[in-house]
């Protein structure tokens, strides 16, 4: 490859292309030629591609946008060959992962299994406290996590959305003033990172439910397009684009959940977590009773939560 370059060839990707600099750049001066330079065909203004480049013919359209959209297709080649190599985001060492030889597991991503243990209280962890006017809270979450440390228990049951009929009062969402059509708040996210990211220090599973038993912000059931609406696909993609770095994380999409989503929408849910997270995390579901999953094969799910 290093001889190739010296001789001034550009190589591209594992197929072997290469053509000597000058070759392209005459192919490309005769292309952009040919594309400011178009033919009439009846009524139609087109330009014909060179055969050397490839058959085709330009669809017809303005004369001051076909010559700048033919010198974009002229550089395509050159754009291509300069582009880095796309990377694709993994686990990071140390993450809570599906073990992929025994799928019935978690483990430690490049180490050893997890196992999962701590209080499924309490519930309203996020909202503990008096609330600020920003939404924030003053409350106990820190002293909570500092009086774990030392006893080998590593994780927190938390929830997102306590409100729209959840055990929680009016104010137990992540909303401006509460209300769902005022956008998400930073300052209670903010705070929430503050303590997912203590968390995580200090090897606690922050266990992200995101909403409580009858807690229905956006409905029960899917609208008649057999998709999510568009505010609820909002509020999953920011919590996992926000929370997602974090290694200690698994997501729940609801606890009970039969209480206040249909099975459908549970499973677009973690669809869209799924679509959303690069990471990979582990996405489970919480059932109000029986040792029966559900959603027994499903690929969107990896753990029946029981509290």
């Amino acid at each position: 490859m290093l001889q190739r370059a010296e001789r001034g060839e550009c190589v591209c990707g594992t197929a072997g292309f290469s053509k000597p600099v000058a070759h392209v750049k005459k192919r490309l001066t005769q292309f952009a030629s040919t594309c400011f330079s178009p033919k009439f065909h009846g009524s139609s203004r087109r330009f014909s591609v060179p055969a050397a480049l490839g058959q085709g013919i330009c669809a017809s359209g303005s004369a001051l946008l076909r010559p700048l959209f033919c010198l974009l297709i002229a550089l395509m080649p050159i754009l291509l060959l300069a582009a880095p190599p796309v990377v694709m985001a993994q686990p990071v060492p140390g993450q809570i992962v599906v073990d992929p030889n025994y799928p019935a597991w978690f483990r430690y991503h490049g180490g050893g299994p997890f196992y999962m243990c701590g209080p499924g209280d309490p519930e309203g962890f996020l909202y503990r406290g008096i609330r600020n006017a920003d939404g924030t809270r003053n409350g106990d979450q820190v002293s909570l996590i500092n009086k774990m440390l030392g006893t080998g228990a590593n994780c927190i049951y938390l929830m997102a959305i306590r409100s729209h009929g959840g055990d929680g009062d009016w104010t137990e969402n992540p909303y401006i003033d509460s209300n769902l059509n005022s956008g998400l708040s930073d300052p209670i996210l903010n705070q929430w990172e503050t303590w997912f990211t203590m968390m995580d220090a200090n090897g606690i599973t922050i266990f992200f439910v995101f909403y409580d038993d009858d807690a229905k912000p956006f409905g029960r059931e899917l609208p008649a397009n057999g998709e999510l609406r568009a505010a609820e696909t909002v509020f999953i993609d920011t919590m996992v684009s926000r929370f997602k770095h974090h290694k200690h994380l698994i997501w729940c999409i609801a606890e009970e959940y039969i209480e206040g989503l249909s099975g459908a929408r549970t499973v677009k849910v973690a669809q869209r977590i799924r679509a959303q997270d690069d990471r990979q995390h582990p996405i489970a579901i919480h059932q109000n009773e029986s040792t029966s999953f559900d959603f027994n094969g499903s690929p969107y799910f990896d753990q029946f939560a029981v509290q």
